[in-house]
């Protein structure tokens, strides 16, 4: 279980002070939930996963990728829920890793690695609940992942993203992925450009 900072103080009590000050009545409530992490406010635990915790990564991804991109078919549900349940039922503590980012207690972000094969693993998975985007914690969970499979003695790693995801893809290339191979894909309810990116480790 990683800390990534220490809070003394709930973040809903801090919210409501923050509201009560004039400098800070113009902040929407996302913007006020960025200063109290940055400030070291609140309690951000990555931590391993539980059978607890499958729903949400199915779910959350769902409804996030409905909500900013517009993927709403049955195929691309299916993809997620078989995806998920696929690494779950097969997870192997040795091969496999599975971290969830909790915010205040609550399940609010992913990330996975699936074995493949001896040499080869796969990322997967990556999301961030939009509250908590911004402050370095998807590259938290890409490090963790990777180092997981360094220790693991995987020699490459790729993932699947699309053009239109220009964070995750900044941190990818940031990382040193490469992308190597790309399709067209109109089955998911909008139209994307899939792109695999591969790192030799």
């Amino acid at each position: 279980m990683v800390k990534c900072s220490n809070c003394g103080a709930e973040l809903r009590e801090y919210y409501e002070y923050c509201l009560k000050c004039n400098a800070y009545n113009s902040l929407s409530e996302s913007e006020v939930v960025k200063f109290c992490i940055q400030c070291g406010m609140e309690n951000l635990e990555i931590r391993p996963f539980t059978a607890e915790d499958v729903d949400f990564i199915i779910y959350g991804q769902l409804e996030l990728y409905e909500k900013e991109y517009g993927f709403t078919s049955d195929i691309w549900k299916g993809y997620i829920k078989d995806g998920v349940h696929e690494l779950v039922n097969k997870f192997d503590n040795e091969k496999d890793c599975i971290y969830i980012l909790e915010h205040h207690g609550v399940p609010s972000g992913c990330s996975a690695i699936k074995h493949v094969d001896e040499m080869t693993a796969q990322f997967r998975f990556l999301f961030l609940d939009s509250k908590i985007r911004g402050l370095g914690l998807g590259r938290k969970l890409l490090d963790m992942s990777i180092d997981f499979c360094k220790e693991n003695e995987y020699k490459r790693v790729f993932l699947w993203t699309f053009s239109t995801l220009q964070a995750a893809r900044y941190l990818y290339k940031n990382k040193g992925f490469t992308i190597t191979e790309t399709k067209e894909n109109n089955e998911w309810g909008t139209p994307i450009l899939e792109e695999l990116g591969e790192i030799d480790l």
